[in-house]
């Protein structure tokens, strides 16, 4: 058998790490990773329920409905990346990645969509308090 430890990120995603060093999480397929992420937002649901809303919400965020320029909507989508959660799990160096985005422009988009990220957290605190009054 094999014994897999997994960390956990902020989002509530896996983190694997360079498949370079692990080469287990590069023959993974798509569909494990993708019960590795819901058992961990089912394990989260009590403990994290903010982090398992956030990670909901932004995964329902298009990139091109929140106001992102629509050229790098389009870079970003051709790489798949086309939600606000797709950006925001990532570090702003893995945007670069993309063809035609280089740093500073990553390091936009990332802050672009963590502003995003606050407000919907502000919101939510804002809702908490009030359903708790």
């Amino acid at each position: 058998g094999v014994a897999v430890i997994v960390s956990v990120t902020d989002w509530l995603t896996p983190f694997y790490p360079d498949p370079t060093v692990n080469p287990l999480h590069a023959a993974w397929p798509d569909e494990l990773n993708d019960a590795v992420i819901a058992k961990i937002r089912d394990l989260c649901a009590n403990s994290h329920p903010m982090l398992v809303a956030r990670a909901e919400w932004a995964e329902l965020q298009l990139l091109s409905e929140i106001g992102l320029p629509t050229k790098q909507c389009d870079l970003l989508a051709a790489s798949n990346i086309q939600t606000l959660f797709d950006v925001v799990r990532r570090e702003p160096s893995a945007l670069t990645k993309v063809k035609g985005i280089g740093e500073k422009t990553a390091r936009e988009i990332h802050a672009f969509c963590m502003q995003h990220v606050r407000e919907w957290m502000r919101q939510y605190d804002k809702e908490c308090r009030q359903t708790a009054a």
